[in-house]
């Protein structure tokens, strides 16, 4: 999932072609770059909301630039690369909650830098993580609502 333009997109495509072989069946969904489909690629730009969620969950690896994508990648326990551009001021959404969970080893500036390719190859669990941070914001939340009493 990405809102990058066609030649990032492009590059992306290429990267996962080069470093996982043909085998692989590649879901695009770019909602600002078209980019034709092929025997193994196909692209989803009209999906709906539950559709999306399913290309998540049911996705093998996922490589974003979006901050939903990153989320949904962390909620749904898949491997997942964040691409994350440092000088763009409102990708600080993304990096701060992988920051907070742990996770800052997924989050990179360009393909070049993701290596090794067994990050994508192992299951990870995220959920104690995201529970941990999931109790501390409740926590907050009534500490927050009982200083109103």
């Amino acid at each position: 999932y990405s809102l990058a333009g066609i030649k990032t997109v492009k590059k992306y495509l290429d990267w996962i072609e080069r470093e996982f072989g043909p085998n692989k069946r590649i879901i695009v969904n770019t909602p600002y770059a078209f980019i034709p489909g092929n025997s193994r690629r196909r692209n989803v730009i009209d999906v709906d909301p539950i559709d999306f969620m399913q290309l998540i969950l049911n996705a093998e690896m996922i490589v974003t630039d979006s901050y939903h994508g990153t989320l949904f990648s962390v909620n749904f326990a898949k491997n997942f690369v964040c691409l994350s551009k440092s000088e763009i001021a409102s990708d600080y959404r993304k990096t701060d909650i992988l920051k907070v969970l742990g996770l800052t080893n997924h989050i990179v500036e360009n393909l070049d830098e993701i290596m090794p390719v067994e990050m994508f190859l192992n299951k990870f669990d995220y959920k104690n993580k995201l529970n941990v941070f999931r109790n501390d914001s409740l926590d907050y939340l009534v500490a927050c609502l009982n200083e109103k009493k």
